[in-house]
């Protein structure tokens, strides 16, 4: 559980990315009300960024909000797959992958509106020469180089 780690910064940016324990929590305290009423994933037949309306939601996963979030972060930053995930918070591999795609859908209904993505307009108007001509179809580029 992510409680073990919140004096421990270290493992907490190895596990998630975030520099320390507080980072972690602040955004959590960000989506929490929102995971607090979500409808959990039940296949790709169900959207996920509704709010619950019904009042038989489903039955919710035995963890915690915060181990639940811990857990999608570990997912995103280390790529452990669902039966591990599942073995190392005790749960399903099932739920691990239903916990994951339900907060992946909640953390882009929440977020978009924090890092809004540039029009390809935009995008156009400030590329580089070389890029036009070489990759004239470019729209983002992600640097994921990481120094330790």
């Amino acid at each position: 559980s992510i409680e073990q780690f919140s004096e421990d910064s270290a493992s907490t940016t190895y596990y998630t990315g975030f520099s320390c324990f507080a980072m972690f929590t602040t955004a959590f305290y960000f989506l929490r009300w929102s995971a607090e009423t979500v409808n959990y994933w039940k296949g790709a037949a169900t959207c996920m960024n509704e709010e619950r309306t019904s009042a038989k939601p489903g039955r919710k996963p035995s963890m915690t909000l915060l181990n639940q979030f811990f857990l999608v972060l570990i997912r995103l930053r280390r790529g452990y797959g669902p039966e591990h995930l599942g073995h190392l918070f005790h749960v399903d591999s099932s739920t691990a992958s239903r916990v994951f795609i339900t907060w992946i859908n909640l953390m882009h209904v929440k977020f978009q509106g924090i890092f809004p993505w540039p029009s390809r307009s935009k995008i156009d108007s400030l590329m580089p020469p070389c890029f036009q001509q070489s990759y004239p179809t470019t729209r983002v580029i992600i640097d994921c180089t990481e120094f330790f």
